[in-house]
């Protein structure tokens, strides 16, 4: 079961998402609406937030990660496009610091830095996670 509460007219979310990087960009999913964002998704009751970012690779991806580093925590509050609930989310965004060289099942595809800057990608921190590379963990907060 996700970890995802309905309160009243809102939502509380835990997710992960995980940057993969490929020798010529990273890897991240189109979806249908447009917008691009990376591997990942809701975390299950009793699974850590690390063992969920290996189990969506696995799932989306079919790659066993070796290793994966937490970079940076997002708290982010939005209104869900299609349902116009609001959404209460926390996001921990791992990096894997190998150079994937997979083939992509559909919808995902490889984006360049440049193309990440130019493309709708949510969300939008991602881009300064990829651009910085921080060094420390960082908690972000997008209201």
């Amino acid at each position: 079961m996700d970890l995802t509460v309905q309160i009243d007219t809102s939502k509380l979310n835990m997710r992960v998402a995980v940057i993969l990087k490929t020798h010529n960009g990273y890897i991240f999913c189109e979806s249908k609406q447009g917008y691009y964002f990376p591997v990942g998704g809701r975390v299950k009751i009793n699974e850590s937030s690390l063992e969920a970012a290996y189990r969506e690779v696995q799932e989306e991806l079919e790659y066993d990660m070796k290793t994966l580093t937490l970079c940076s925590v997002l708290e982010n509050f939005f209104i869900h496009d299609e349902t116009n609930i609001k959404v209460h989310e926390f996001c921990f965004i791992y990096k894997c610091d190998d150079i994937i060289s997979i083939e992509l099942p559909e919808f995902f595809v490889e984006l360049t830095e440049q193309e990440i800057l130019e493309k709708d990608v949510r969300p939008i921190l991602i881009k300064d996670i990829i651009a910085q590379t921080p060094s420390e963990i960082i908690h972000h907060i997008s209201k």
